[in-house]
């Protein structure tokens, strides 16, 4: 019979690795969250919006900024289609961490400032394309489709 001798571990090595484990862990889960998040605003970027719709959401220009975020996240609030409201939410996650990235590194990192300013305007933008859909589903909902053909049968 063979006996397996194991080498014993202090307390320190073992906490040591578990919290290295731990971190790696961590950073990858924080890699594929921005990865998503970047790959939704990518998606969202390629949606062209007019200047009509800017101005029917409340915004003075015709492109968001990172400072249009809030209030556009308030309207979405206001939808209650579920769709795209999952992918709000990683963003918004996101958006708070680019503001938090912005104002740490606004005097002494000005160039990482103005990537955070860049991905944040890039977050209004996507809420902006949900916004969009959520109205068009609810024009959709109003153009009440059996008025249109009742109409045509008096005729």
């Amino acid at each position: 019979m063979v006996l397996l001798v194991l080498p014993r571990h202090s307390l320190v090595e073992i906490l040591s690795v578990t919290l290295f484990l731990g971190l790696l862990g961590t950073l990858f889960g924080l890699h594929f969250f921005v990865a998503h998040c970047r790959s939704l605003l990518a998606e969202a970027m390629r949606v062209t919006v007019s200047a009509h719709r800017m101005s029917e959401l409340g915004m003075k220009e015709a492109v968001p900024s990172g400072e249009d975020f809030p209030h556009l996240m308030a309207l979405a609030r206001l939808c209650e289609r579920d769709e795209g409201k999952r992918s709000l939410r990683f963003v918004q996650i996101y958006y708070r961490l680019l503001t938090v990235m912005y104002w740490v590194s606004g005097g002494s990192a000005p160039r990482v400032a103005r990537h955070a300013e860049f991905e944040r305007a890039a977050c209004s933008h996507f809420a902006v394309v949900v916004l969009e859909r959520c109205l068009a589903s609810m024009r959709q909902l109003v153009s009440f489709p059996w008025e249109q053909t009742a109409g045509s049968d008096d005729a």
